[in-house]
């Protein structure tokens, strides 16, 4: 009986250095919006908000600045045909993003390894 155990304890080690499931890239809904949000991963999980990450630009008042420069942006021409060069034009501007999560949305969603964390990276489209 005791070489069974051992046998036993032996095979249990193998299968306890096994790699455990990882968890693959999946799909939620938006039931709330941030500051509280609720993202159900299926009908019995919605991880607490303490373990929501998500990318800033699903954020509502989303914001970034962008530079354009360029050196040669061409001429313009009137009707005329009096042309004016431009050698410079930059645009220094802030950029505000207003297509952000809305309730119901699907939302792409990957959690960390061991299940305690879930990053929000984006929404999600279909086309059917």
């Amino acid at each position: 009986m005791a070489d069974k155990d051992g046998l036993t304890e032996f095979a249990k080690l193998f299968k306890d250095r096994d790699p455990k499931d990882v968890p693959s890239i999946t799909t939620g809904i938006v039931e709330s919006l941030p500051p509280e949000p609720v993202i159900r991963l299926s009908e019995k999980i919605a991880p607490d908000k303490s373990q929501l990450i998500f990318a800033s630009n699903l954020i509502a008042g989303y914001e970034r600045h962008i530079k354009f420069t360029d050196s040669n942006c061409g001429t313009t021409t009137t009707n005329s045909n009096h042309n004016h060069d431009i050698a410079t034009l930059n645009i220094d501007t802030l950029m505000q993003w207003t297509d952000t999560l809305k309730i119901g949305d699907e939302v792409i969603v990957v959690p960390v390894a061991d299940g305690q964390m879930y990053y929000v990276i984006d929404k999600a489209v279909k086309f059917e």
